[in-house]
C-alpha cells in the first residue's frame, strides 16, 4: 500500500529534517525546484523551446517556484516569473534575491495578462497547505491560468485544494500535471481535486525523510496479489466458500443475477442465491448459481413468507450478502439474523436502508460487517447531511466504521473504505461506472472474497479495487458510455488472474 500523508504530517516531517540539522530549509527547497524541474522536463520535453511563466505566491510554493526560475534562466530558457506579492522572507525570501542575483525577469501580476497556447505554465502560488477561501488579487490570476490555454503544471497541488480533503477553497487551478513532493497527499486522490491535479507525479527530494505511520494509503496492484490466495490444483468448490446472497425484487432481478455473476466470477465456491419465488426463472441465464426460490408462488418482492425461508438458509454459510435489488423488506428481523450469525457479511442497498429505518440493528454490526453505501445511504445511516459527508468522505467513514465496529466502503469517484483505524483511497475505475448494476457487482466481488477467506477491511478495499480495475479492463474494448455493469463482471476473471500473474 502507498501511505498518504496529510500537509500537517508533511510539515513535520519538514521540521524534523531542518530543526534536526539534517539540511537547511532553503537547501531543501532547492532539491524540490530540482526535482520538480526534471519532471517537467520529462512531461514536456520541448520546455525549453516554448516561453515559460512562473506564478509565484509569497510562502514556500512561491519559492518553490522562484527557485524553478532561476535554473531555467541560467539554462537559457525563455522564463519569466508573475508575482503575487512585493516582499518575500524565510528560504522563500532567499530564492527571490537569488533570483534577482541571477537577472531573472519577474514582475507583479497584473490583471488582464495574456498567454500563448505555446506557453508553459507553472503555478507555484499555494502549498498543499491551504485552509482558507481564496481571496484579493489570487482569483483573478487562477482565472488567467484556468483561461490562458497553456500546460499548465501545478508544484505539489494545483493552487485552491484543500491538501488534506481535496475541497475547493474558492477557486483552484485546472492542472494538466502535478509534480508534488516525497509522498502523496489525500486531496490529490479525493473530488474534486483529483480532477484539478491532472496526472499526478510524485518526486523524491531527499532521501532522509523519515516515513512514519499514517492512517490513509492506496492500493497497488503488488497489494491485491499478495492478499488473494492462489488458486491452488487440490481446491474444491467447498475450500473456496459458501457464499449466500439475499437479493432481487419484481423489479430488480437484474440486481440479484449481477451480484451472483460477479460473486462466481471472483472465484466464490458454492453460490446460493435466495430470490422471492417469482424470481426463480430469470437464473436460466446463471446456471453456475444455486437458486433458491423462497415464498409462494406469485411472490415477488421480499413479503414476511420469504424473509422466514431466507432464514432456513443462513446455516452453514461463510459470508451473507443481502440487499441488492431487494427493495421493502418486510421483516427486518431477517437483517437482525444475518448479524447476528457472527460471520462475515456484506449488507448494500436495500438491507442498508432497513438498518437505516430500524436503527436498533446497528447495535447488532460487529467487525465482519462490511457496509457499502454511496452518500445518499450514508446520510440516511447516520443523519449526516450529504453535503458534509461528501466534504469529507474520510472522516465520515473512519467515524462510522470506528463507532460500529464494522468496514465501511463509501462508493464515489475516489472510494473510501475504512475499518475505523484505517482508511484506504481507491482511484481505480473510470466514468462507465456511473451507471446502475456497479455496486451489486462490487457487493458480489467482496462476498466472494471473504468467501476466500480474506479479512474484511482487505476483502472491501481488494474488492473496490477489482471493480475498478475490471471497469478499466472493460473500456479497453468499450467506451465509457457504452460500457454496463455486465461488462464489468465479464472482465473480472481477467482482471483478477491479471493482478495476481503480473
Amino acid at each position: 500500500m502507498i501511505g498518504l500523508y496529510t500537509p500537517e504530517q508533511m510539515r513535520e516531517m519538514d521540521s524534523f529534517l531542518i530543526d534536526g540539522g539534517t539540511i537547511s530549509g532553503y537547501a531543501l527547497m532547492n532539491n524540490a525546484a530540482s526535482a520538480a524541474l526534471d519532471a517537467i522536463i520529462r512531461l514536456i520535453p520541448d520546455l525549453y523551446q516554448r516561453p515559460v511563466v512562473i506564478f509565484c505566491g509569497k510562502g514556500n510554493n512561491g519559492g518553490d517556484g522562484l527557485c524553478i526560475l532561476r535554473m531555467l534562466h541560467v539554462s537559457g530558457c525563455d522564463v519569466k516569473a508573475l508575482l503575487m506579492t512585493d516582499s518575500f522572507s524565510g528560504d522563500a525570501g532567499m530564492a527571490f534575491d537569488d533570483a534577482v542575483r541571477s537577472g531573472c525577469s519577474m514582475t507583479r501580476f497584473a490583471p488582464g495578462e495574456r498567454f500563448g497556447e505555446n506557453a508553459v505554465i507553472i503555478d507555484a502560488l499555494f502549498g498543499t497547505g491551504l485552509n482558507r477561501e481564496l481571496h484579493g488579487t489570487f482569483p483573478e490570476a487562477i482565472e488567467a491560468i484556468n483561461l490562458s490555454g497553456a500546460r499548465i503544471v501545478s508544484i505539489d497541488i494545483p493552487s485552491g485544494i484543500n491538501g488534506e480533503n481535496g475541497q475547493i477553497m474558492g477557486c483552484a487551478v485546472r492542472a494538466h500535471a502535478t509534480v508534488t513532493f516525497q509522498y502523496l497527499k489525500p486531496g490529490l486522490l479525493l473530488f474534486p481535486g483529483r480532477s484539478y491535479a491532472g496526472r499526478v507525479i510524485t518526486v523524491s527530494i531527499d532521501d532522509r525523510y523519515p516515513k512514519p505511520e499514517t492512517a490513509m494509503y492506496t492500493l497497488e496492484a503488488g497489494d491485491i496479489r499478495s492478499w488473494i490466495p492462489e488458486q491452488q490444483a487440490d481446491d474444491y468448490k467447498g475450500k473456496n466458500g459458501k457464499a449466500l446472497i439475499l437479493a432481487g425484487s419484481r423489479n430488480y432481478a437484474g440486481a440479484a443475477l449481477m451480484c451472483t455473476a460477479s460473486a462466481l466470477r471472483t472465484g466464490a465456491g458454492l453460490t446460493y442465491c435466495a430470490v422471492p419465488h417469482d424470481l426463480k426463472t430469470q437464473f436460466s441465464a446463471l446456471p453456475e448459481a444455486i437458486s433458491v426460490p423462497l415464498g409462494l408462488e406469485g411472490e415477488d418482492s421480499w413479503t414476511a413468507e420469504c424473509c422466514r425461508g431466507a432464514r432456513e438458509l443462513l446455516l452453514g454459510k461463510d459470508v451473507i450478502c443481502a440487499g441488492p435489488g431487494m427493495g421493502r423488506i418486510e421483516d427486518p428481523g431477517l437483517i437482525a439474523d444475518v448479524l447476528k450469525t457472527g460471520i462475515p457479511c456484506v449488507l448494500d442497498a436495500d438491507a442498508l436502508n432497513c438498518v437505516a429505518a430500524n436503527r436498533e440493528l446497528l447495535d447488532l454490526f460487529h467487525s465482519g460487517v462490511v457496509i457499502t453505501p454511496h452518500v445518499g445511504e450514508m446520510s440516511r445511516l447516520t443523519g449526516e447531511s450529504i453535503s458534509d459527508i461528501q466534504s469529507d468522505p474520510v472522516r465520515a467513514a473512519l467515524v462510522f466504521s470506528k463507532h460500529r465496529n464494522c468496514v465501511t466502503v463509501l462508493k464515489g469517484a475516489t472510494s473510501c473504505i475504512s475499518n475505523g483505524s484505517q482508511c484506504v483511497l481507491n482511484t481505480t475505475g473510470n466514468p462507465g461506472l456511473a451507471k446502475g448494476g456497479s455496486g451489486d457487482v462490487l457487493s458480489g466481488i467482496i462476498t466472494a472474497l471473504l468467501a476466500l477467506k480474506l479479512e474484511p477491511f482487505r476483502a472491501a478495499a481488494a474488492g473496490s479495487y477489482l471493480l475498478g480495475a475490471s471497469a478499466e479492463t472493460a473500456l479497453e474494448l468499450l467506451k465509457a458510455r457504452a460500457m454496463i455493469a455486465g461488462d464489468v463482471i465479464s472482465a473480472i476473471r481477467e482482471t483478477v488472474e491479471k493482478h495476481l500473474n503480473d
